[in-house]
């Protein structure tokens, strides 16, 4: 198991690599939400969230049983 310091320098060697901006400023984000306990959705996330609380409270979404009943069908068990 590493270290609280090795954990930080594999973190910070692992961020200085990224290239993607996006997945920079969502790493950020969560990193924040530990400092602040306060998440802020983007544009994109709230869209999501919105269209799923529609999709849930139009009927559209599968229990759990439904779900496993389907992945055992997908993988032919």
């Amino acid at each position: 198991m590493m270290t609280k310091v090795e954990l930080k320098n594999k973190l910070k060697e692992k961020i200085e690599e990224m290239e993607d901006i996006a997945l920079i400023e969502e790493i950020l984000g969560v990193i924040e939400i530990e400092n602040d306990q306060v998440y802020v959705l983007n544009k994109e996330q709230k869209k999501a969230i919105d269209k799923a609380q529609k999709q849930f409270e139009n009927g559209e979404y599968f229990t759990n049983d439904e779900v496993i009943e389907r992945t055992k069908q997908w993988l032919g068990e």
